[in-house]
Parts: structure tokens; sequence; C-alpha cells
């Protein structure tokens, strides 16, 4: 009676300490966290192209999200150069645009500023050079362009030398530099117009990937937001369209749209998979995941893999 004792009592403390483990999040390991990726487990996550498992949950998710996409609005880069007595700090290459070299250089103002709005002691601007024309870009974020980690660019910069067919000719897209904020990762995205032959900026938060999420043969430019600073991770899909850009600026808020039930969602891009897709999910209220492909003006919920 005794030998019968023992294992029964190792197996009634193991199921107790798994069940304690669930009770105060221990043991987990297959929720999504604001920070990490969706994560493939035997009772959900996603199959081989991204497709939910079956025996995943999929109530609640709309089938389809509607949504209209808006004019991104651009301001014009404004002409200029640097004042004479500005401190040159270093030049960068920042891409190419028709083939031709386009350059940052930093510059420090004499001017001080108070540290607890702007993170540094001293004003910055950058100035973009190309062919023959220069371009004042205000209020960088110096401090990113100083830093470096082994040979890499300055932090303060991202190069995408990308190019995305809009109109008659198309939008170049040479890359992002970091800008003064409070918190940091606002960015200005620069764009060469070539139709129109102008420079254009527009500031955003996140990091950007250019991707083709509709398989229409044109890249999409996704603008992961991980939620640093609210309480949800989101996304913001930009399209070439019509010869301007057109975005949705949430697809959290597209999402949240479609249900009256007040539930918070959060929203992730998973691209390391045959089929690009949004994962997305409702905070605190249950554990699964569902996936969505772009398609034009909508949002289509993958189908759960059967047999998976």
């Amino acid at each position: 009676m005794k030998k019968m004792m023992i294992p029964l009592l190792i197996f009634l403390v193991i199921g107790f300490v798994g069940a304690g483990c669930d009770l105060f999040g221990g043991g987990r390991k297959d929720v999504l966290s604001l920070d990490s990726t969706p994560q493939e487990s035997s009772s959900g996550g996603s199959g081989p192209t991204g497709e939910p498992k079956a025996g995943q949950d999929q109530t609640g998710y709309p089938d389809t999200v509607m949504f209209d996409y808006k004019p991104l609005a651009l301001e014009a880069l404004t002409p200029g150069k640097a004042s004479a007595e500005w401190v040159k700090l270093g030049e960068l290459a920042f891409g190419k645009v028709e083939e031709q070299p386009v350059t940052l250089t930093i510059y420090r103002e004499q001017e001080k500023q108070d540290t607890t709005i702007t993170r540094q002691t001293s004003r910055y601007s950058a100035v973009l050079s190309w062919r023959e024309k220069t371009y004042l870009i205000s209020d960088v974020y110096g401090d990113a362009f100083l830093s470096t980690s082994n040979g890499n660019p300055p932090v303060g910069i991202t190069r995408f030398n990308e190019y995305i067919p809009n109109g008659a000719k198309g939008l170049y897209f040479p890359g992002s530099i970091e800008m003064v904020s409070v918190n940091p990762g606002l960015k200005k995205m620069i764009v060469y117009d070539s139709q129109a032959d102008q420079w254009l900026g527009f500031e955003t938060w996140g990091n950007a990937t250019f991707i083709d999420m509709d398989h229409d043969g044109t890249d999409e430019i996704i603008l992961e937001n991980p939620g640093l600073f609210v309480d949800r991770s989101d996304l913001s899909i930009i399209k070439g369209q019509g010869g301007t850009l057109q975005t949705l600026f949430s697809v959290v808020d597209a999402l949240a749209g479609t249900q009256k039930d007040g539930a918070k969602w959060f929203a992730m891009l998973q691209k390391e998979v045959a089929m690009p897709l949004f994962a997305v999910g409702r905070i605190g209220q249950d554990k699964s995941t569902a996936y969505y492909r772009l398609a034009e003006n909508m949002l289509v919920k993958m189908p759960v893999s059967a047999g998976e």
C-alpha cells in the first residue's frame, strides 16, 4: 500500500505545482506578450504558413475588417543651409536617389535647451544634400547621431533605399532620421517624389518594414509601434495609391471598431513566414491569436488549418 501511495503523492504534487504556475503566470509559454512574436504550440499558435492551427479558439474575431485609407500628410522639406556659427559634427551617406548620392551633414547649434523636453542640452540640425540642392531638417536627436556600434551607422538614422512606383514615376525612400521628442522613437521618414521633383517628409513612431502584404507586386510600408508608451502594440499601413500616399493609421482601431465589448487589442507583423500576416489578439481576455492577410481595403482572417 505504501508503494502505491508514493507515486500517487508525487503525481498530486506535480499537478498542484503546474496549476500554481498557471495561476500566477509562470507556467504559460504560449501567451503573447506585447514584446514577443507569436509562438507555435500544440494547442494554438501558428502553422508553418502562419495560419492558426486547428483547435485554437477564434471566437470574437471578425472574418473581415473593412477600412478606408486616408491621405497621408507630407510636408515639403525646407531649402536651407547651415549657419556659419554651427559646429559641423560629421557627414553621413544616406543612400541614392536617381543614381545620385544623398548625404546628411549633422550640426550642433550654439543654443542650449531644456533637457526635460528635448533629452539633450544642445540643439542639433541636419542638412540633406542631393545634386546641387540642400534642405534643412531642424531638431534632430543629435545624441543618436553621435553614437555608433561596431562600425555600424549611427543609431539615429535608418537607411531604406526603397522605391515605390506611384503615379507616372514613383517615390524614393532613402531612410529615416530620429527626431527630438519627450520619448524616444519619433522618426522623420524622408521621401523624394520624382514626378513633382520634391523632397518631402512625415513623422511617425515605430520601425518601418517595406513588404508586399497584399501581393499586388508593390510593397506597402508597415510601421510597427511596439507599444512602449501605450498599452498595446499596433501597426500602421502606408500604401502608394493614385499618385499619393494613403494610410490606415491603426490596425488596432480598425479591429476595435468591429466590436462592442470594449476589448483592447494588439497587432503585430508576422513576416518570418511564407505569407506575411498580421497577428492580432485581445489583451487580457483570452489566449488566442488570429491571423489576417491584407486584401485591398480589408483585412481577411485566415482559416484554421484542419488536421494540424
